[in-house]
C-alpha cells in the first residue's frame, strides 16, 4: 500500500452535514419517497437478491445505536476512535440515522442496501467534536481489514463503500488535498477498490452562492454528493437557504455544489431513521443524508456488478456511470429560493439507470451449440443432442426450444423429451452426477436411460428419475426443492439398474397448449462409487461421516476435473478443484478451538478450511466463516498462513474471536481446494482434525 507520503502533521476540525429537523410539515412520503425518486423501488423488484447481502459498508460518523432492531444483528464491527474505546454507540444521533438511510432493514423508512453488513467507525467525541487525525486513523483501520489487502490483518471483511457525512465545512472549487487523509483515500479507492463517498456541505449560502465543496468531498477520490428534495414539504430553511418551494429534484438551497466537483445529487431533505436511543426513529437535513443514499446505491452497484462482471467496479468506472446516468436536475430552472442558482446541470442517482449501465457492459453469451460435453470417468465425451424420433440436432422444433451453453449446459423450455448418445455399461457401482434447475413446473422434469432411441412413458419410466413436476412418473426419491436457482443430484443409478445404455434422456414434459416448464442440466458426469468416511474429534467424541460434495448431499468420488480420498479414516487428501463438506452439528462459542495438520505439494488459488451453516458455501457470503491456508488468490479470514511447503503442518485456530461464528450453529465443516483452470493441479491434505472447547 502506497501511503508512504501521509502528513501526520495537520489536525484540522471536521464537522457533521446534516442536524435534526425540526420543520417537518408536510409529511406524506416521509421514508418511502426517496427510494421511489431514485428508481429504487423498482430495483428491488427486479433484482430482489441484490440487497448488500455478503459485503460490509464502513460509517465514519458519531456513533451508532448498537441495539436498533433497524440494523438486526448486521453491525459487524464498531469502534470509537473519538474517546479510544470499544462502545461506539451514538450520543448525537446523526450517525444512526446516517447508518440507517444505508442499510436499515425497517419496513418504515428501508435502507438502501438492506442486508449489508455495517462497520461503524465513530471519530467523533461524546463531546461531539471530531479531527482530521481521528478521520485518518479510522481510514487506516479500514486499509489493514480489507479483504482486498493482502497485507491485512484479523478481523478482515469485504468492505465494498465508506460513508463520510463530515467536511470541514469549507468551500473548494478545485481537487485538494490539505490533510493527511488524500494518501488513503487513493489506496482505498485505486488499490483496494473501495468507494469513499462524502457529504458536499450544507453552506452554498454562507459562501454567498460561490461554487464549491467541502473536504474530504473535493478530494479526486472521494465521490461528491449534494442534496436534492424528494418530496414536497412545504417551505423550509436550512442553514440560512430558504427555499420557497420544495419538491422531487428541486436542488436544495444550503447544498454546496459545484459543476466540475459535484458527482451526484441524491435526496437529502427530512430523511427519515432511525433513532439514537431505543427503537425510535429520526429526522435529519442535510447532505450528510444525501451522501448514505449514494454509498448504499455503491453498494449495491458493486454486488450487480460482482454477479454480472465477475469483478467490482472500478473507481473510475463508478464515478463515470454516476455522472452518465441518472435523471437531469437543473440547479435554477425551478427553484424558487434566496441563493444565486448555478443554472448547471447535475445527476440526480437513479438506481435502474446505473444498473442498465452495468448489465450493458457484460459481454455477450456465449455462442448456441447443438452438442454436450459429458464426464465418464475421467474421460471428457462430447456428442450432439437429439429429440426424440427425430435423429436431427437440436433445434426449435414445435412446441419447445433447447441451446446449449459452452457445451457444458443444456436448457430446454416447453415440451419434449431429448437425448444424448452414449454408451455406458452401469456397474452396481455407477452414480450420475449432475447440476439441475427450474424456474416453471411442468408435468415431469427427469433424467434416465435407454437402449433403442426410443422412450415410452410407461414402459422405460422404470429407467428414469423423476426430479420435479406434478405428474407422477419413473423412480422417485430425488426431489428438486430449491426451485430457481441449480441443485446437486448425486443419483446411485448401479444400486436400481445394471447393464449397458446407448441413450441419457431428458424429460421436461408439459402437455399443455403453450407449454412454459424449463429445465436445465450440467456438469453432467458418470463414474464408479469410492465413497470414504473421514473421522472427526468433536468434542471429545470421535465422529465419522462422509464426505461430500457441495449441495449433492452425496460421498466422496472421483468427480469431473478433482479427485479425493480418505487415508485411515483421519486424513482427506484432495486434488484438483473442488469444494468438500463433512457433516456436523456444532454451535461455536466464544472458547471454541479447531486444530488440524494441513500439508499441500502443489498451490492452487485457495486452500482453506471453514465452517456452513446451510449445505452451501458461497464464494463471498461465507467466506467470513472460512479461513484462508495458502493459494494466490484472496479469500477468507487471512491470517493462518502455511509456510512449511510439502510438509505437514499444524494449526490451531481460535473461532471464538471471530463474530461471525460465535453463538452460531454449524451443520458442515468444509475444505477448499480451488483451482479454477482446465487441467487443475492443487493438492490439499487434512489430517487429525479436532474441534473442542478449551
Amino acid at each position: 500500500m502506497s501511503t508512504n507520503t501521509i502528513r501526520h502533521d495537520i489536525q484540522e476540525p471536521v464537522y457533521i452535514q446534516g442536524e435534526p429537523d425540526t420543520q417537518i410539515s408536510i409529511t406524506g412520503g416521509l421514508g418511502t419517497a426517496s427510494s421511489s425518486l431514485m428508481n429504487l423501488d423498482t430495483f428491488k423488484t427486479q433484482f430482489p437478491t441484490i440487497d448488500g447481502r455478503g459485503s460490509a459498508v464502513v460509517v465514519i460518523d458519531t456513533g451508532i445505536n448498537l441495539q436498533h432492531s433497524a440494523f438486526g444483528n448486521r453491525i459487524v464491527y464498531n469502534y470509537d476512535f473519538g474517546d479510544n474505546d470499544n462502545d461506539a454507540s451514538d450520543s448525537n444521533g446523526h450517525g444512526t440515522n446516517v447508518s440507517s438511510i444505508i442499510a436499515s432493514s425497517n419496513s418504515s423508512y428501508p435502507g438502501v442496501a438492506e442486508g449489508v453488513d455495517i462497520i461503524h467507525l465513530k471519530i467523533f467525541t461524546n463531546g461531539g467534536t471530531a479531527t482530521t487525525a481521528k478521520l485518518e486513523q479510522a481510514l487506516r483501520w479500514v486499509i489493514d481489514h480489507s479483504a482486498n489487502n493482502p497485507n491485512a490483518v484479523a478481523p478482515t471483511f469485504n468492505i465494498t463503500a465508506i460513508n463520510m457525512s463530515l467536511s470541514d465545512s469549507k468551500n473548494w472549487n478545485t481537487y485538494v488535498q490539505p490533510v493527511g487523509i488524500h494518501d488513503e483515500l487513493n489506496v482505498l479507492a485505486n488499490e483496494l477498490n473501495i468507494i469513499p463517498v462524502s457529504a458536499a456541505g450544507n453552506f452554498f449560502n454562507n459562501y454567498l452562492s460561490q461554487q464549491g465543496v467541502g473536504y474530504p468531498a473535493a478530494d479526486r477520490n472521494s465521490l461528491a454528493v449534494s442534496a436534492v428534495f424528494d418530496r414536497n414539504v412545504g417551505s423550509t430553511t436550512y442553514w440560512g437557504a430558504t427555499s420557497s418551494i420544495s419538491g422531487p429534484d428541486l436542488v436544495s438551497g444550503f447544498t454546496q455544489r459545484h459543476g466540475t466537483l459535484t458527482t451526484v445529487m441524491a435526496p437529502g431533505v427530512q430523511i427519515l431513521g432511525a433513532g439514537r436511543t431505543g427503537q425510535g426513529t429520526s429526522v435529519f437535513t442535510g447532505t450528510s443524508q444525501a451522501a448514505p443514499q449514494v454509498t448504499g446505491v455503491v453498494v449495491l452497484a458493486q454486488q450487480l456488478a460482482q454477479q454480472t462482471l465477475g469483478r467490482r467496479l472500478t473507481f473510475n468506472e463508478m464515478t463515470n456511470l454516476l455522472q452518465n446516468t441518472g435523471r437531469r436536475v437543473n440547479d435554477g430552472d425551478d427553484e424558487v429560493d434566496n441563493v444565486s442558482n448555478t443554472n448547471l446541470n447535475f445527476q440526480r442517482v437513479d438506481v435502474m439507470a446505473l444498473a442498465q449501465s452495468i448489465l450493458n457492459m457484460a459481454p455477450p453469451p456465449p455462442p448456441v451449440s447443438n452438442r454436450l460435453n459429458v464426464t465418464i470417468g475421467q474421460t471428457s465425451y462430447n456428442a450432439e443432442i437429439a429429440e426424440y424420433g427425430s435423429g436431427q440436432g437440436i433445434a426449435n422444433i414445435g412446441n419447445y426450444t433447447a441451446s446449449v451453453e459452452n457445451q457444458n449446459q443444456l436448457n430446454i423450455t416447453g415440451n419434449t423429451w431429448m437425448r444424448l448418445p452414449i454408451n455406458y455399461n452401469i456397474t452396481p457401482n455407477t452414480v450420475l452426477e449432475f447440476d439441475f434447475r427450474s424456474t416453471n413446473r411442468g408435468d415431469i422434469h427427469g433424467i434416465g436411460f435407454d437402449t433403442d432411441n426410443r422412450y415410452s412413458y410407461n414402459p422405460d419410466a422404470g429407467r428414469g428419475f423423476k426430479l420435479y413436476g406434478t405428474e407422477t412418473w419413473g423412480i422417485s426419491g430425488n426431489n428438486y426443492t430449491n426451485v430457481g436457482n441449480w441443485q446437486n443430484f448425486r443419483i446411485a443409478v448401479g444400486s436400481t439398474f445394471t447393464g449397458n445404455f446407448s441413450q441419457l434422456v431428458f424429460a421436461n414434459d408439459h402437455d399443455i397448449s403453450s407449454p412454459t416448464a424449463t429445465g436445465s442440466y450440467r456438469n453432467i458426469r458418470f463414474y464408479e462409487n469410492a465413497s470414504e468416511n473421514l473421522r472427526i474429534n468433536v468434542g471429545g467424541t470421535s465422529q465419522t461421516a462422509e464426505v461430500r460434495g457441495y449441495g449433492s448431499g452425496s460421498g466422496i468420488a472421483n468427480i469431473g476435473t478433482y479427485t479425493a480420498s480418505v487415508q485411515n479414516e483421519t486424513q482427506l487428501d484432495i486434488t484438483g478443484n473442488a469444494w468438500l463438506r463433512v457433516p456436523i452439528d456444532y454451535t461455536v462459542t466464544a472458547n471454541t478451538v479447531l486444530r488440524f495438520d494441513f500439508r499441500s505439494t502443489n498451490r492452487g488459488e485457495i486452500h482453506g478450511i471453514g465452517l456452513d451453516a446451510d449445505n452451501r458455501y458461497s464464494y463471498t457470503p461465507d467466506s467470513r466463516n472460512g479461513f484462508k491456508l495458502y493459494g494466490t488468490e484472496w479469500w477468507g479470514v487471512q491470517g493462518n498462513n502455511y509456510t512449511n511447503v510439502g510438509n505437514w503442518q499444524t494449526f490451531q485456530i481460535n473461532l471464538g474471536q471471530y463474530q461471525s461464528l460465535t453463538g452460531n450453529n454449524f451443520r458442515n465443516l468444509s475444505f477448499v481446494n480451488d483451482h479454477d483452470v482446465a487441467s487443475p493441479t492443487a493438492m490439499s491434505s487434512f489430517n487429525n482434525i479436532e474441534l473442542f472447547e478449551r
